[in-house]
């Protein structure tokens, strides 16, 4: 199973309602991943934890990506708290993160955080052993200032966990946290992205569209039909309503 650690912003700035903002953001992770197997999600201590089946892995942080509230997200490896299997780890995952992104070859650095006092070793000592690993696998120099790759090490009463890999994702805060409006939809770009905006600020929207055959074509259309579903995976709409306007434009046209 694979840990994927997410990183919310501005939701950490709220107060007595926090646990509204972070409800919200369950729920829509939740959606996100709908379809998956064997889905976990949790929250321990304010933090959001998704595991999923490595075969998924790729699948579902992709899908993370558009899921916004969040800041960004660790894929990690979830190791039984001892300094061998965190070095093994380590050097699995800088080595995973060197074959997808070679630029990544110059340097690094290993961030450790424990929060489970109970480990015999301190921080500085996690680094060090955790770092004479990684160096001597790919033959990289340390840069404790300017790394350009990271190695977390999480060790806490929770679990043990080992990522080097940092996703972006759209920030902002999650769908439906402010209120409910109705997106006027065209094949145009403002339109869509003023929705995606909106959606990036917390607001739950339906889109409509005006169809008036033959004044505008089959091809309009299905333009905004294709914007609507974009739209729709990045969760910024839940419905696309089309309204039948060529009644009501004779009319207009006539009078």
């Amino acid at each position: 199973m694979t840990t994927i650690l997410c990183r919310y912003g501005e939701i950490f700035l709220k107060g007595g309602n926090r646990h509204v903002f972070l409800r919200a953001l369950f729920d829509n992770i939740r959606a996100s991943l709908r379809g998956l197997p064997d889905v976990k999600i949790t929250t321990p201590h304010g933090r959001v934890l998704v595991t999923v089946p490595d075969e998924h892995r790729n699948e579902a942080c992709r899908r993370l990506e558009r899921v916004f509230g969040l800041v960004s997200f660790s894929p990690a490896t979830t190791v039984a708290p001892e300094i061998d299997a965190i070095c093994a780890a380590a050097v699995a995952e800088a080595q995973t993160a060197l074959a997808r992104d070679p630029t990544l070859r110059r340097s690094f650095k290993i961030e450790p955080h424990r929060s489970d006092k109970s480990f015999p070793l301190r921080s500085h000592e996690i680094a060090c052993r955790v770092g004479d690993a990684v160096c001597l696998a790919t033959g990289l120099p340390v840069d404790v200032h300017e790394p350009s790759l990271r190695v977390g090490v999480e060790i806490s009463p929770q679990g043990t966990r080992v990522f080097a890999e940092r996703r972006q994702a759209p920030g902002g805060l999650p769908v439906g946290v402010s209120g409910r409006a109705l997106l006027l939809l065209s094949g145009g770009i403002d339109s869509p992205v003023a929705g995606w905006l909106a959606a990036k600020r917390g607001v739950a929207q339906e889109a409509l569209t005006f169809h008036s055959p033959p004044f505008t074509g089959e091809k309009a259309r299905d333009k905004v039909i294709s914007l609507a579903r974009l739209l729709a995976r990045w969760g910024a709409i839940s419905a696309l309503w089309i309204a039948h306007f060529t009644d009501a434009q004779k009319r207009l046209r006539e009078a």
